[in-house]
């Protein structure tokens, strides 16, 4: 059987990381490593060292730091800090200039919420 798929979840929204960690667990495909409802403190985390992750789902839309803030401040640190991962935004964000910065920093976009399938799908797409 393959390993399972390491996820960080950074999203303010306390429904919203429940529901994508039970989309998560119902795949068999992937285990959530850290629940985050502030960006700020995931940055804080991946500065504590090397993290073993392999996707970070991300929200855009967060108060005080956004996810693109996060970005911005992510990509700062250390190639050793950073964890070899795929990031992909989750929004509910329709906004053109918001799939346009994700494309800026090179990051997938998908729209909440995320399902089981919808999982499964993403891991298929970044193996």
């Amino acid at each position: 059987m393959e390993s399972l798929v390491k996820v960080v979840l950074i999203d303010d929204s306390e429904v919203d990381n429940y529901l994508h960690t039970r989309s998560i667990l119902k795949s068999e495909r992937g285990e959530v490593v850290q629940e985050f409802q502030s960006a700020e403190g995931a940055l804080e985390w991946f500065k504590q060292g090397p993290q073993n992750v392999d996707i970070i789902l991300l929200d855009v839309n967060m108060p005080r730091m956004n996810g693109f803030e996060f970005l911005e401040e992510y990509q700062k640190l250390e190639e050793s800090l950073k964890a070899k991962s795929v990031v992909v935004m989750l929004t509910s964000s329709l906004a053109p200039k918001d799939k346009a910065n994700a494309d800026r920093f090179g990051v997938k976009f998908e729209n909440k919420s995320l399902t089981k399938d919808g999982f499964i799908n993403l891991v298929e797409s970044i193996k």
